[in-house]
């Protein structure tokens, strides 16, 4: 599949207003910016999270784009997730195989240490890039 900006943009802004089933008294908000050159960054940010509350976003983030055929790399910014549920876990997994299936690559940028073990304890950094940052993830995927 090619990337096309226009469809990409779409699930982007669709993704944008996901309306997560977190706790009213939280305000969350899910920024998403695609760029011309196939890479959509999504980037959630609220107050801290609780693991159930992470792995409901991320699942929730997972499920859109697997739903809507984002068509483009996919930089997803973890730095609101210290650890997550094996089925947000399952879910990153279904994300990057689909994209993997159409050549475009899953990068998760900000992961903390618990995560990071997580990830390599189960061999998903086989398949799931870990950057440090937006700008190292773009760096990576221009290579």
């Amino acid at each position: 599949m090619s990337f096309n900006h226009a469809t990409s943009r779409y699930a982007a802004e669709s993704i944008e207003n996901l309306s997560v089933g977190i706790d009213s008294s939280r305000k969350f908000r899910i920024y998403s910016t695609v760029y011309d050159d196939g890479m959509c960054v999504i980037e959630p940010h609220s107050k801290p999270l609780t693991v159930n509350e992470c792995s409901q976003v991320i699942i929730s983030i997972c499920s859109c784009c697997l739903e809507l055929d984002l068509g483009c790399h996919l930089i997803l910014d973890m730095t609101i997730c210290s650890y997550l549920s094996s089925s947000a876990l399952g879910q990153l997994v279904k994300l990057a195989k689909a994209l993997a299936a159409d050549n475009y690559r899953l990068l998760l940028v900000h992961v903390g240490p618990a995560l990071q073990h997580i990830i390599s304890l189960t061999n998903m950094d086989r398949f799931i890039e870990l950057c440090d940052s937006v700008k190292a993830a773009q760096e990576w995927l221009s290579l």
